[in-house]
């Protein structure tokens, strides 16, 4: 491990009155990286400084009227130092970084240092999960070069190995936060907008529903850059509006998958299940904490030297076709591809086949199934061809014919009464209720004497365009095939579902 002394360090003279400003990470206007270490053996906190190939240690930094970097003290403004409350969690256990600069040899060869590391204590079924985890671990520490980033997410009940996965991969990433359950909403946003680094959250299945809305809608925001989480905060008394940064990689366990889509599609998943022969150790060795320290600081200064080598590469997506998937994963593929085919094959193989999973599950929920049935309505129902518009009810109509047994068993509720447990189905699904699924898919609804509706002339192009970025493409050839079929056969193909009459009006 590199050696930190005073002959490495540039250390400038504390100036009396010189105001300080504290700081993680911080990349000055000229270009300049500087990233904070900690040495936790003699609690010390300095920054590791990198201006092109000039790499340094310091101190503290003093600061221009430019917003440079500067070694005259007369024309210091103020002064960074490491931030205090993150040496002391570094202390605790609750956040890990660097403590030096290690070198690594070329990038593949550090590559394999990090996937042999995860094998060694991590059992994945798919091995190709591995250089999605590895390549994940390399994207965290140069995430900031990213506008959007992936969440790296292992789903699996008690015993499959979530909480180890967590760990080993966690404690390489870039500033690990490791969090549960137990966490409180405020502390999270907090500490991600002060540490700015990777959340690792164990049992992401949360048990209050208010922290489950608060946590979701961070985590809905968190992916994307400059999509602060806005609270409101009690300052001098006075109530007012404070923004957390909460952009980051994150890096989640749970027992189940979300239940709000959206917040799936930004997960890249691989599903753990319980394995009679385990071949590696039960727990981990004294050894583990200090080959995780000597992996971060060489994964330290990768980033140090890799820092503006990085920047969205489409041509790494080659083979994904779903939007949200490829805006997704394109940090990613991004930063494994600077690494080289070898590591790129397996990575977007895992994301080709994942990317057919989360199709099959994004056409089966409900929004997709609206979607289908207003797709389908659009071609069969003469009364919508000829006048343009499709109420409300025509709808739910048709979604309750095509779609209900398969509803009522998603929407089925368990409950016990002094009889016993009594299963209760869902109801079939009002116009009301599909008018609001038709708000939430972004589509225009009118309002005549007849009712609610949608117009199809405004609204058509947007509706295919829609069913092609759900995935629904294939399903509806498949069923204008059969309604081709029926026609030929109309003994042999069971009559469509989808109604074709005027539909009556509220």
């Amino acid at each position: 491990m590199t050696a930190i002394n005073q002959e490495q360090s540039i250390v400038p003279k504390t100036v009396s009155g010189l105001s300080f400003r504290q700081t993680v990470s911080h990349v000055f206007p000229d270009g300049t990286i500087a990233d904070m270490l900690c040495v936790k053996q003699i609690d010390k906190s300095l920054f590791a400084v990198a201006s092109g190939d000039d790499i340094r240690l310091l101190d503290e930094l003093m600061v221009g009227e430019d917003g440079n970097l500067t070694t005259n003290v007369n024309k210091a403004l103020f002064k960074f130092i490491p931030t205090r409350v993150v040496r002391d969690l570094v202390n605790k256990n609750f956040i890990n970084v660097a403590s030096g600069l290690d070198e690594y040899g070329t990038v593949t060869d550090l590559y394999h240092q990090i996937r042999e590391h995860i094998q060694k204590y991590v059992l994945i079924e798919d091995a190709r999960f591995y250089d999605v985890a590895t390549g994940y671990i390399l994207m965290t520490w140069v995430f900031d070069r990213f506008n959007t980033v992936p969440y790296l997410r292992v789903v699996g009940d008690l015993g499959t190995g979530k909480s180890r996965f967590l760990e080993v991969v966690g404690k390489l990433c870039n500033r690990t936060m490791m969090a549960s359950g137990s966490i409180s909403v405020a502390a999270v946003f907090r500490t991600i907008d002060l540490v700015q680094g990777t959340l690792v959250f164990d049992e992401a299945d949360f048990k209050s529903s208010d922290m489950s809305d608060d946590i979701v809608k961070m985590l809905n925001g968190g992916h994307k850059k400059d999509t602060p989480v806005v609270r409101m905060e009690l300052v001098n008394d006075v109530l007012k509006p404070t923004s957390f940064r909460v952009f980051g990689p994150k890096v989640l366990g749970s027992r189940r998958n979300f239940v709000d889509t959206a917040l799936e599609s930004r997960c890249i998943t691989q599903r753990l299940f319980p394995m009679k022969q385990v071949s590696v150790s039960v727990h981990l060795p004294v050894s583990f904490d200090n080959d995780a320290q000597i992996l971060r600081n060489k994964l330290q200064l990768f980033r140090l030297k890799n820092f503006y080598k990085m920047q969205d590469d489409e041509s790494s997506l080659a083979g994904l076709e779903f939007p949200r998937l490829r805006q997704t994963a394109l940090a990613l593929t991004s930063v494994v591809k600077i690494v080289g085919e070898e590591a790129l094959t397996p990575v977007l193989g895992f994301l080709v086949d994942y990317e057919k999973s989360l199709l099959n599950t994004v056409s089966t929920d409900m929004y997709a199934d609206i979607l289908l049935c207003i797709a389908r309505l659009m071609e069969t129902n003469e009364y919508v061809r000829n006048s343009g518009i499709m109420h409300m009810n025509l709808i739910a109509n048709a979604f309750n014919e095509q779609f209900y047994d398969d509803y009522a068993e998603r929407e089925t509720r368990v409950v016990n009464t002094r009889d016993g447990v009594m299963s209760i189905p869902g109801q079939r699904v009002s116009a009301r209720k599909i008018g609001t699924y038709v708000d939430k898919l972004g589509i225009a609804k009118e309002r005549d004497s007849h009712g609610v509706h949608i117009s199809l002339r405004k609204e058509g192009p947007r509706i295919m365009q829609m069913v092609e970025r759900y995935g629904l493409t294939e399903i509806l050839n498949n069923l204008r095939e059969e309604e081709l079929e029926k026609k030929r056969n109309p003994k042999k193909i069971p009559m469509s579902t989808f109604v074709e009459d005027t539909p009556p009006f509220n």
